[in-house]
């Protein structure tokens, strides 16, 4: 257990919010699609974003599409997707990552496997994103069948999620045999996708510096703020978090971390991931951005 949490953060003009979406600001429902983001983090960020534009950044495995749906209309800041490969400007700008042609030739084969696939097992939480396709071993909510118990249903769930898990290490070792850099990761204890290997959060920091001035360069990380749920650092057979390398930069370079968390998986006092500030849902933390935040507008003059 950590020993000092930072508890009164300090934002000044230069702050950069940094955030992830599904668990940190998105509470986890089964079905990643229903999730939908904290009013008070959405409201934080929309004042902080439009007073200072650009310095508020969603960092996210989903789909530029799939982040206007969780927020409920087109955000007014900028927005990292697709797990790294995408940088959407306010403007309407698109940034991709360049990935080569015989990966967008193989990414299109395993969207096309995976939608089929899930035409055939609607019970189960199947994801086709653009740059990643998996499953979730849960429920499609609101799933029912006239005259089929949920108990059998729920039969037919487990039934499909081994047969996803198939497909999806099959495409793993179709993609090794073409040399292609694919690979199997897990965002939450209930999801498996395949993935590009090269493609992360951290990395999209860098490669879109240029394009967004406000993302922080070399150890320019002191200003940023970054929330994050998933900082673990993968022992005991379990994958990293996904936000774990960007918590790391931050906290190696005097930013500040806040973590949503169920307390037991806090990162230790030695975890170079360990961080600043905890809260327990995503309420709490929007809450507390929503607070801070019209704080200090209220007393900035510019």
């Amino acid at each position: 257990m950590m020993t000092a949490w930072i508890r009164h953060f300090e934002i000044s003009p230069q702050t950069v919010f940094m955030t992830d979406l599904d668990g940190t600001v998105l509470k986890l429902l089964s079905d990643p699609a229903k999730r939908q983001i904290d009013k008070d983090a959405r409201i934080a960020f929309d004042k902080f974003g439009k007073r200072f534009p650009g310095q508020v950044i969603p960092i996210t495995g989903r789909d530029y599409e799939q982040v206007v749906q969780c927020m409920g209309g087109v955000p007014t800041f900028p927005v990292i997707s697709s797990n790294g490969a995408e940088l959407q400007m306010p403007d309407g700008r698109l940034f991709t990552y360049p990935f080569a042609p015989e990966e967008k030739t193989f990414m299109t084969f395993a969207r096309q496997t995976l939608s089929a696939f899930a035409k055939r097992h609607p019970w189960l939480v199947v994801e086709v994103k653009r740059w990643e396709v998996g499953y979730h071993s849960s429920m499609s909510q609101g799933y029912e069948e006239p005259g089929v118990s949920v108990t059998t249903i729920l039969d037919r769930v487990r039934e499909s999620a081994e047969a996803a898990r198939e497909i999806l290490f099959d495409l793993g070792k179709r993609a090794k045999n073409m040399n292609l850099d694919f690979s199997i990761a897990s965002a939450e204890q209930t999801h498996h996708a395949l993935t590009h290997s090269k493609v992360d959060k951290l990395g999209a920091i860098g490669w879109f510096a240029d394009k967004l001035k406000t993302l922080p360069c070399g150890s320019d990380w002191g200003h940023v703020v970054y929330c994050g749920d998933s900082l673990l650092n993968g022992e005991n057979g379990s994958a990293p978090g996904n936000d774990r390398q960007i918590a790391q930069e931050v906290r190696k370079n005097g930013g500040v971390v806040i973590q949503v968390v169920n307390h037991a998986s806090i990162p230790d006092e030695n975890d170079q991931a360990e961080p600043h500030l905890a809260v327990r849902t995503p309420n709490e933390l929007g809450n507390l951005l929503r607070r801070r935040v019209e704080a200090f507008l209220s007393t900035y003059k510019s």
